[in-house]
């Protein structure tokens, strides 16, 4: 009786896996998409954050300053470009392909402090997140400039 019971248990048990793996494995992915939203929404904070802290350095001309937060924006660029897909969108692609020449254009102009080339890249890379939200469906996440400063901090160069 006891080895008829341990046969009807392993079969059960043999029965019952499959399914338990499917429903885990689902659960996994469930879990996997959540993180890859987490971290793009999250990304794409810090970058929002970054891009107006820098536009705040530009309008005071702090070439400085602006250095710093375009070095964090890139970094957030960076691991925005590590997601492979989100929602069914290319999103490293796109990022790589829209984003990432306007963004190094931007680079360039800062690096010689020619405060209107800065200024019309500095647009066109806050035009080319736009374009980034069009593109994979999200057009109705619009990116401004800001030149309101919430922050408690001066932008401007320190005196000398």
């Amino acid at each position: 009786m006891i080895q008829c019971i341990t046969e009807h248990t392993e079969k059960t048990m043999k029965l019952l896996l499959w399914p338990m793996i499917a429903i885990v494995l689902s659960m996994l992915h469930s879990i996997q998409a959540w993180a890859e939203e987490a971290d793009l929404i999250g990304h794409m904070g810090r970058m929002q954050y970054f891009t107006h802290k820098t536009g705040l350095a530009i309008n005071a001309q702090n070439k400085t300053l602006a250095t710093f937060y375009a070095h964090e924006m890139e970094h957030s660029l960076n691991e925005v470009m590590k997601i492979e897909s989100f929602d069914g969108h290319p999103i490293s692609r796109h990022a790589e392909n829209i984003l990432l020449p306007v963004f190094k254009q931007f680079e360039t102009a800062l690096e010689k402090a020619d405060w209107s080339a800065i200024q019309s890249q500095y647009r066109k890379v806050i035009k080319a997140c736009n374009q980034c939200h069009t593109t994979t469906e999200h057009e109705f996440i619009i990116i401004r400039e800001n030149p309101d400063n919430p922050y408690l901090q001066d932008f401007n160069p320190p005196a000398r």
